[in-house]
């Protein structure tokens, strides 16, 4: 009975230890925003989707395919996913959203792809760090930032995915770069 009681004992000090240990290296979000201006415009090449966030995976591939198919690959920059929706205020089958990557301004691209162009020059932004289905808590960060600094939203939410193989990445070391288009109010 002792030994049965010092075996349960050491796992579950093991088990408590291992906890601590995940815990302790779990890297901060980044919860500074900062205002980025002068953003130069760039064009990307993307897939349009209406449908559920659940669809993700399902846009990758079909993404993947066809920039490998037009000749796209290498992407000029991280993979970007454009909210046009908010999935807290938006039915799922009514979210509209897109995936894409950075392509130069002469790429050759076509359906169902579509060639577009980020012009919003001024963001606030923020670095979210951690599972990219955790990512609207920093969204919504960067919202109430944005409504308490006399700033007003100007356009989409735009992510990068900045980790190229996020497969090789633990999901709470994810990282993803938030791009809210804000304007100052009466400037």
């Amino acid at each position: 009975m002792r030994k049965a009681t010092i075996i349960w004992t050491t796992a579950i000090l093991i088990a408590v230890a291992s906890l601590v240990s995940v815990f302790a290296q779990q890297p901060e979000a980044t919860t500074t925003v900062k205002v980025r201006d002068k953003i130069e415009p760039f064009y990307y090449a993307c897939l349009t989707h209406r449908g559920p966030i659940e669809d993700m995976q399902t846009v990758i591939g079909t993404l993947m395919m066809n920039m490998q198919a037009q000749n796209l690959l290498p992407p000029m920059g991280p993979m970007l996913g454009i909210f046009f929706t908010s999935p807290g205020l938006t039915k799922a089958e009514e979210m509209q959203w897109e995936l894409g990557f950075p392509v130069t301004a002469q790429a050759l691209v076509q359906q169902p792809l579509e060639l577009k162009k980020w012009g919003y020059t001024t963001a606030a932004v923020c670095l979210h760090v951690g599972p990219y289905d955790k990512s609207v808590e920093t969204i919504n960060k960067v919202m109430e930032w944005i409504n308490s600094n006399g700033y007003t939203v100007e356009g989409p939410v735009m992510e990068q995915y900045l980790d190229m193989d996020p497969s090789s990445v633990r999901p709470d070391k994810l990282k993803t770069e938030i791009w809210v288009p804000c304007k100052k109010i009466g400037g």
